[in-house]
């Protein structure tokens, strides 16, 4: 049985492909449904160094020294600790296409990368990646990894993940797994000569530097390794060493003291290139291992911000096909803002969607639901109390005698009132009124259309979540059906205020409310406004 955060995981599918195939290898789901993928390497230096990358990288992120645009383009593992007492690696499954699909460096079966297909054709066959039309995050991704001394950015471990747009638009976002290679022979001097040429690959008679030389298959690709230098520049202008050697710390001080026995330390000390490293004790800070560990980084950064493009780039890459160019998307925020009314909130965000282009990729997840769910039950409660105005209204005006028998407002309330993660607050469905005043039916339009928007805002969070295969699709149409709520919600609520206008100007009087609460509602000679706030701040439809 496997636990993770007080949950048990069900497995549903084992793991094909790679290394590593413990029996714990595999995909898992807890009980709400959330996928996971496990694994439980061999070797404890690659659990160590992946884990270590992973946990660094998230340190970066969280530091905001990786833009939030690219977070998505760095898949990292978290420790997981089995009952044996053991530790593997854990991480929300991400749904992503493998890079050796898209350029056809695959087996015929599409099951793995074919390795000799790429170590004959692999600098020819990747120049195949410029040609997708819009794509970002390959340089980033490519930087970190040769930051980190990972070499392993064949076409298995460098993935694509769909990025939708606000209209018909796909973009790809390069991504990395698997981690496990990071750090290897980090400290050697050997190893940071030539960043591009590292000591596993070195010697006339070495195999390996025939067979690997990953980060070479990407020699043809013009304009891809100034890229990967403007961002270690960029990296480099936002760090200095006693900020990195604190990140270190922070990494550290996450790592359980039994992880690795003193052997292990002995052994990734000097796998490392790090002697320091053998002395470690996780869980303190002031690791003489840190300040080591900086140096290097610090050394490979200055060293790939001078990268350039290889002779043969320039020479093979005169067709623009072959040019490396980012085409990243717009990301729009959607925050709340507290001190308007809904109403208010729902034009201004119809307004940002409908001034969208074909670059447009809103950020749903930045939507506070509690927030939301307040603004919008307090909107719907002015709303009811209007309209039971407008009946008290109609009453006087005839002499006194009632002409609204019932009030829909129980039933309404009943139906649309939402939670603060924007469920439904009744579980039970009260029996319908039947709205026959037009106004009741214009606030039974507006609150049903503004309902709408609201639950489809909160399926868009999770569908932005999902691993899907039909993402981009799904968030294509839930936004189009967005759109027609706010257009449906717009037009029955200017509707309804038409209607309030008649009877109150004949009254000469207009409906004021408190700014603290939905029950303060009253009706006011016009002049006498004092404290309270007109609708809108301003005379209805003056």
């Amino acid at each position: 049985m496997i636990i993770y955060k007080d949950e048990v995981l069900i497995k549903f599918k084992d793991k094909h492909g790679g290394k590593n195939q413990s029996e714990v290898d595999g995909f898992y789901h807890d009980p709400a449904g959330v996928s996971y993928f496990i694994k439980k390497p061999k070797d404890l230096k690659e659990l160590f160094t992946e884990l270590f990358a992973g946990l660094l990288l998230q340190e970066f992120m969280r530091r905001q020294l990786i833009d939030k645009i690219y977070h998505p383009s760095f898949i990292c593992a978290q420790l997981i600790r089995f009952e044996d007492g053991s530790y593997g690696l854990i991480q929300p499954m991400v749904l992503f296409k493998e890079l050796y699909k898209i350029i056809g460096t695959g087996y015929s079966d599409g099951s793995d990368r074919d390795p000799l297909a790429e170590m004959l054709y692999g600098p020819d066959s990747y120049i195949a990646l410029t040609q997708l039309q819009h794509y970002y995050g390959l340089a980033i991704t490519l930087m970190y990894s040769l930051l980190f001394g990972d070499h392993s950015v064949h076409s298995g471990n460098v993935v694509c993940l769909d990025v939708a747009s606000a209209v018909e638009m796909l973009f790809i976002q390069f991504a990395r797994i698997d981690w496990g290679a990071a750090f290897r022979n980090y400290g050697y001097k050997k190893n940071n000569d030539n960043l591009l040429h590292p000591l596993e690959y070195q010697g006339l008679f070495n195999p390996k530097g025939y067979t690997k030389g990953y980060f070479l298959n990407y020699k043809k690709i013009k304009g891809l390794f100034p890229a990967i230098a403007e961002q270690a520049s960029l990296l480099q202008k936002r760090v200095n060493e006693s900020l990195l050697v604190e990140m270190v710390h922070c990494v550290l001080r996450q790592l359980p003291v039994d992880l690795i026995d003193a052997k292990t330390k002995k052994e990734l000390a000097q796998y490392l290139g790090i002697a320091s490293f053998a002395d470690i004790n996780f869980g303190e800070d002031n690791h003489q291992f840190a300040h080591d560990f900086v140096d290097i980084l610090s050394t490979r950064l200055k060293k790939m911000t001078t990268l350039q493009d290889f002779p043969g780039a320039v020479a093979d890459s005169s067709s623009p096909q072959a040019v490396y160019i980012e085409s990243m998307p717009t990301v729009i925020g959607l925050p709340i803002n507290s001190v308007i009314l809904f109403d208010q909130q729902m034009n201004i965000w119809l307004d940002i969607f409908s001034a969208a282009d074909e670059r447009s990729a809103f950020d749903f997840n930045g939507i506070d639901c509690a927030q939301l769910a307040k603004q919008y039950n307090f909107f719907m409660d002015i709303l009811l109390c209007q309209a039971e105005q407008l009946d008290q209204l109609c009453d006087n005006g005839n002499g006194g005698m009632r002409t609204v028998s019932y009030s829909p407002s129980r039933s309404l309330r009943t139906l649309f009132t939402l939670e603060a993660d924007l469920k439904p607050y009744f579980s039970h469905t009260e029996q319908r009124v039947s709205c026959k005043n037009t106004y009741w039916q214009h606030v039974e339009t507006a609150l049903t259309a503004s309902f709408n928007a609201v639950v489809t805002i909160k399926v868009l969070q999770n569908t932005q979540n999902t691993i899907t295969l039909a993402k981009g699709a799904a968030i294509h149409f839930l936004f189009d059906a967005l759109k027609i709520y706010l257009h449906d919600f717009n037009r029955a609520y200017h509707l309804f205020l038409k209607e309030l206008h008649i009877p109150l100007e004949k009254e000469n009087r207009l409906l004021f409310f408190s700014r603290n609460s939905a029950e303060h509602f009253a009706t006011r000679d016009i002049n006498q406004s004092s404290d309270w706030e007109v609708v809108h701040g301003k005379k209805i439809n003056q």
